[in-house]
């Protein structure tokens, strides 16, 4: 069965920004079979380079548009456009937004690519996620788990009906 990659991005140095490692460290205590949980930093070419070939990848960030802290942004990257303003805290000129964007010019964008967002407010120096995003993390977990279970039946039917037709 083909694995399903899992990104955490963020900082855990600057509180809230650390929002995409600390799930996936929660998602790394399931044990969920063929699934890969990495962490990385954001930077655009980086993200790309560990999604290229795969065709089932949840990331998950830090997202800062203005709204209630917690808020949790579901994108599909193949239909919904991820706006860039989203993650302006990032450090890197090149990050998330800009890669997705790029993946698609380029032909090499997952088949299955799913942002997760969580509406952070605090970005300055500090570990650890503040209070407001600690009920989010179990809801983005819930979710993710979802979409797992979703790429595990497309999986099976496609290999089912490849089957059938050999």
């Amino acid at each position: 069965m083909p694995s399903i990659k899992i990104i955490g991005i963020g900082n855990p140095f600057r509180s809230d920004d650390g929002i995409g490692r600390h799930i996936t460290q929660q998602i790394r205590q399931y044990k969920l079979p063929n699934v890969d949980i990495i962490e990385e930093c954001g930077e655009g070419t980086s993200l790309m380079e560990q999604w290229n070939g795969e065709e089932y990848v949840i990331v998950i960030d830090a997202v800062s548009s203005g709204g209630t802290p917690g808020t949790i942004h579901r994108l599909v990257a193949r239909t919904d456009r991820i706006p860039s303003n989203f993650f302006h805290y990032s450090s890197h000129t090149f990050g998330l937004a800009e890669a997705i964007e790029l993946s698609q010019i380029l032909g090499r964008i997952p088949e299955n690519l799913i942002v997760y967002g969580v509406e952070c407010n605090k970005f300055d120096d500090g570990v650890g996620i503040s209070k407001e995003l600690r009920e989010s993390v179990e809801t983005v977990i819930h979710f993710i788990r979802q979409d797992i279970r979703s790429f595990r039946k497309q999986i099976i039917l496609r290999e089912r009906a490849s089957f059938e037709i050999s």
